[in-house]
C-alpha cells in the first residue's frame, strides 16, 4: 500500500464526514490466499511520518489463510456439490 498526498485540486469530501482534515489517502487492491481484498486508508493532516510508515507496514504485513471449502448440499438431490451423498437424515 502506498499513501499518497491528497491532490489539492480534488474536493476533500463532505464537510460532516472529513471536515477537510484528510491529507493522505490510499485505496489498493491485493490478492492473498487465492482471495481478493481491498484496503482504504485516509490519514489526517496532523499524523506524523512515523505513524504513516507504521500504517503502511501493518497493511503490507497482512496475510490470510485460504478458505476451507464447505460441502454444499444441492437442495433437491441430496448430493453435496462434489457429487457425494450427504450425511444425515
Amino acid at each position: 500500500m502506498r499513501l499518497s498526498p491528497l491532490d489539492p485540486r480534488y474536493p476533500r469530501g463532505p464537510k460532516p464526514c472529513t471536515r477537510g482534515r484528510v491529507r493522505w489517502m490510499a485505496f489498493d487492491g491485493f490478492t492473498d490466499a487465492g482471495r481478493n481484498f481491498y484496503v482504504f486508508a485516509a490519514v489526517g493532516t496532523r499524523v506524523l511520518a512515523p505513524t504513516r510508515r507504521e500504517l503502511q507496514r501493518v497493511v503490507d504485513s497482512l496475510r490470510f489463510e485460504p478458505r476451507r471449502r464447505r460441502r454444499r448440499i444441492a437442495p433437491m438431490s441430496g448430493l453435496s456439490s462434489d457429487g457425494r451423498a450427504a450425511r444425515g437424515g
